[in-house]
């Protein structure tokens, strides 16, 4: 994709965080809405339009270049063997999720009770895995997407799936900034793969506005989790009223509906990318 596309592409992630439609900017920028449309179809983008936008939309056009080469098409799931180096070393594994949410080295030895040898170590096995390119001055590059996919049943998830889940859920949601919604209904087939999808649209516009933010300092962000499920389950509470047997109707074994599991969009770690940063 070329650079251009790069920047309309972005610009556009940045609009759709923000809620910020065509006509609102042709609004604010004091021009008319096929002006825009043709500003962002790349035929009217102007060095100065751009720079109007950014302005408007209350971000640095040097952000906005760093985050659409940062945009290009990189894995989003890595081999076993890196997710096994990953798993058996905390160390590594944390400092890589510092890495994804773009932790320079600097603010890592600033903020962070680790030594340089310590932190350069980890730094080159992680370049070793080709997961990152170590460059001089402490230079980080990624070779993977921010948003990891951990594989289903990977190493990182079988070691750290269940103790995301159980920290995460360790006390009440009733602080400021904490939501949490329980909810169990009878759907059709239909509704249900359509409630996956909006759950899946959900979990993206997380992982975009959070890679948004992902040019301010880490003092100005704050770590939060964010888990969503989805699966066919019946609250055993329900069983206080016992269903009437159906004559000539195999029994099904609670456990066995118990088990059935529907997937919903990536990995529990990759919402640990949201759930420990």
């Amino acid at each position: 994709m070329k650079q251009s596309q790069l920047l309309v592409s972005t610009l556009k992630r940045h609009m759709k965080a923000r809620e910020i439609t065509y006509p609102m900017l042709a609004h604010g920028l004091k021009l008319s809405l096929p002006t825009i449309k043709r500003m962002f179809s790349g035929h009217a983008l102007t060095l100065q339009r751009l720079d109007d936008v950014c302005e408007f939309l209350g971000i640095d056009l040097s952000d906005l270049a760093a985050q659409s080469l940062a945009s290009e098409v990189l894995p989003h799931r890595l081999t076993a063997d890196q997710e096994k180096a990953l798993a058996d070393d905390p160390l590594l594994l944390a400092l890589f999720q510092y890495l994804l949410n773009e932790w320079t080295v600097a603010d890592v030895l600033e903020r962070l009770e680790i030594s340089r040898a310590e932190c350069v170590k980890r730094l080159a096995r992680l370049d070793r895995l080709r997961i990152i390119e170590l460059h001089p001055g402490d230079r980080v590059r990624l070779k993977v997407a921010r948003t990891i996919d951990w594989q289903p049943n990977g190493p990182v998830r079988k070691r750290y799936a269940s103790r995301v889940i159980r920290e995460l859920m360790l006390n009440p949601f009733t602080g400021s900034g904490e939501a949490i919604r329980y909810a169990f209904r009878d759907v059709s087939p239909v509704s249900h793969d359509l409630m996956l999808r909006r759950l899946q649209r959900l979990a993206d516009d997380f992982e975009e506005i959070a890679d948004l933010d992902a040019v301010l300092p880490p003092v100005s962000r704050r770590s939060i989790g964010f888990v969503i499920a989805l699966r066919p389950w019946k609250f055993s509470l329900m069983d206080a009223i016992p269903p009437k047997a159906v004559p000539g109707a195999a029994p099904v074994a609670d456990h066995a509906v118990k088990a059935r599991r529907t997937p919903v969009s990536r990995s529990p770690d990759k919402r640990q990318r949201s759930r420990s940063r």
